[in-house]
């Protein structure tokens, strides 16, 4: 676990008497929270929200439906309650962390995604980038289910998983299959063989 200094520290603007260990006197980030800087005093919040009117009408009416995720209420409450506008409360780090049970490294995320990427960012999980190859469509599927109700062969009282993979690479219904693939699409077909 990092180390990082009392929040009470922090909040007097200056570092003093801190019981930092002095191996660890360099660090001036914590998780992407910014602490302190060069001279030991507290840095100012790098992300500062201001929220136009639409958009705190926006969270308003999201966090007051109540209908949605707990993940995105939170961050809803976290944007509203840190709005340094006419309108925000401007509330701190420590203040959002009590009242939300969240740690500071959250409302740092939120403040950040908000000022870089904008609210629907800051409010949602972003969809995953990566695309997943599957190694068997519908009809691969259905050939293996095929082969595994089959009889098996000469020497085998059923079908092993590696046994169904051989068979299967060797008819040429693919170049490679791992028996882990085999078995999640067996158990996905419930399927009795026997």
């Amino acid at each position: 676990m990092c180390w990082r200094p009392p929040l009470d520290y922090i909040e007097k603007g200056r570092l003093q008497n801190s019981p930092m260990p002095s191996r660890l006197s360099s660090i001036k980030w914590y998780h992407g929270v910014n602490l302190v800087s060069e001279s030991g005093h507290a840095m100012k919040r790098t992300y500062v929200i201001q929220l136009t009117p639409e958009e705190r009408q926006h969270l308003e009416k999201l966090t007051s439906s109540g209908t949605l995720p707990a993940r995105t209420l939170k961050r809803a409450h976290i944007l509203l309650k840190t709005d340094n506008g006419p309108q925000g409360p401007n509330w701190t780090y420590e203040h959002v962390r009590q009242a939300f049970e969240v740690t500071q490294v959250t409302v740092a995320h939120v403040r950040k995604s908000y000022v870089e990427e904008g609210l629907q960012a800051a409010l949602y999980r972003k969809p995953p980038k990566r695309e997943y190859k599957r190694c068997l469509d519908g009809e691969g599927e259905a050939r293996l289910v095929a082969l595994a109700c089959s009889e098996p062969p000469a020497g085998y009282q059923r079908w092993s998983l590696r046994l169904l993979r051989d068979r299967f690479v060797r008819l040429g219904y693919a170049e490679t299959i791992s028996h882990e693939t085999i078995r999640a699409a067996l158990k996905k077909t419930n399927s009795n063989p026997g």
